[in-house]
């Protein structure tokens, strides 16, 4: 009997997407680790740009790319497209799997079949009957509607519904998650699987560039994160103002993407503290660990996150934590870092002041973090991903799947 194959999405570029491609990242770590675990991993990947993930892929995976796969025929091509219309912030795109394709063909080698799909994220394609996993990070369009158009709104619900009603399984990262899946598609409650997320082990520290290093304070807060309205920046920024009103100056260095929703530039000019903010844009993972262990404290002040990978990055790191009370950061902090209300500007600038000034609390803080990231690997979520595959392949669970569900870490 042949080996079950299981077709895994990380179609992505190299630095664009932020942790969709740690998650991926993760998955082929924890796989790696795993060893063989009965099933076979076929990767599809973007062509040209997959660097990134090839070198940390498993022993014996398989990378295919567009140009392998069979296309649906033109009416159910004319009627992605329509959907596309309605769905254009869901990235409907790039590939749509036949059936044929999936199975198999004459024309097509036999090696290439799956038998599941995992979709890392909530961008799908059309499965052509095969079962599939659906992995919707978060339903911030619920929370939030205010930073989303109607359109994109009624996408993200038709796409989220129609996928969370057809998977065989949904996998989300957190108990937190998990309930807000299930209270807006209770029907499904059954299908839903909490795997917890865990920190991708950073590269040594690299050299930042002669600018980067130029524009670098002494000591300075770091704050990584894509300029999305719900990573919070204006709120930062004021609670920067009200501590230099006191005479206290508190830089901070900003990286991540420059996403065009928020001028962070701007921002800070509007607030006052352009003199204390400092954006170095996208760096790469080694100069973001030798950012994270000069920095006196990372701030996590986003309004919503379903998990936070800056946060464990700097438990690895060692370096102390500030976050937002919301969603799933306290039970994922468990104690290890202060946690602020996000929409309280004098509260972050107070704690921020105090880990900021506090040696004895930073010191504390940085070992607690790395004790709470230690509680979290890769290796744990791949024996997670390995039962779910099982499950949603229909097959026997293995011993090692039901200890996973007695003992894996929860957050």
């Amino acid at each position: 009997m042949s080996r079950p194959r299981v077709l895994v999405w990380a179609h992505l570029g190299d630095g664009g997407t932020g942790g969709v491609q740690t998650v991926i990242l993760g998955l082929a770590q924890g796989f790696r680790d795993l060893g063989d675990f009965g099933i076979d991993l076929v990767w599809f990947t973007k062509q040209g740009d997959d660097d990134w993930l090839r070198a940390e892929l498993p022993h014996g995976s398989r990378i295919v790319h567009a140009k392998h796969l069979r296309f649906l025929p033109k009416a159910t091509g004319f009627t992605l497209r329509r959907i596309g219309r309605t769905a254009e912030a869901l990235e409907i795109r790039n590939s749509i799997i036949s059936d044929r394709f999936m199975r198999g063909s004459s024309v097509r080698p036999a090696h290439l079949a799956v038998d599941l799909v995992h979709f890392t994220a909530q961008s799908s394609f059309f499965t052509g009957g095969i079962p599939f996993i659906y992995q919707p990070h978060d339903l911030q369009h619920e929370y939030f509607p205010e930073y989303f158009t109607r359109r994109v709104i009624a996408s993200r619900r038709m796409m989220y519904g129609a996928n969370i009603r057809a998977a065989a399984l949904t996998i989300v990262g957190s108990e937190s998650t998990s309930e807000d899946v299930k209270r807006t598609y209770p029907e499904r409650a059954d299908h839903v699987m909490v795997v917890p997320l865990a920190p991708v082990e950073l590269p040594d520290p690299a050299p930042l560039n002669e600018a980067q290093s130029a524009s670098l304070p002494g000591d300075f807060a770091l704050y990584p994160a894509a300029a999305w309205p719900h990573k919070n920046h204006r709120t930062l920024f004021q609670a920067l103002k009200i501590l230099k009103d006191r005479g206290l100056g508190r830089p901070v260095v900003l990286t991540g993407a420059r996403t065009g929703q928020v001028n962070l530039t701007a921002l800070a000019r509007e607030v006052g503290v352009d003199d204390l903010v400092t954006h170095l844009g996208f760096v790469d993972p080694g100069q973001l660990a030798t950012l994270y262990r000069r920095a006196r404290l990372t701030v996590v002040p986003t309004l919503f996150e379903a998990g936070s990978f800056p946060m464990f990055e700097a438990f690895q790191s060692g370096c102390p934590v500030v976050a937002s009370h919301v969603c799933s950061l306290p039970s994922q902090a468990a104690g290890a870092a202060v946690m602020i209300d996000p929409l309280s500007p004098s509260d972050l600038a107070e704690k921020l002041n105090l880990v900021w000034t506090d040696d004895s609390l930073r010191a504390t803080l940085a070992v607690r973090g790395l004790e709470r990231a230690n509680q979290f690997t890769w290796r744990t979520a791949a024996q997670g991903y390995a039962a779910a595959y099982r499950r949603a392949l229909g097959l026997p669970a293995a011993e090692s799947d039901l200890r996973w569900m007695r003992t894996h870490a929860r957050f």
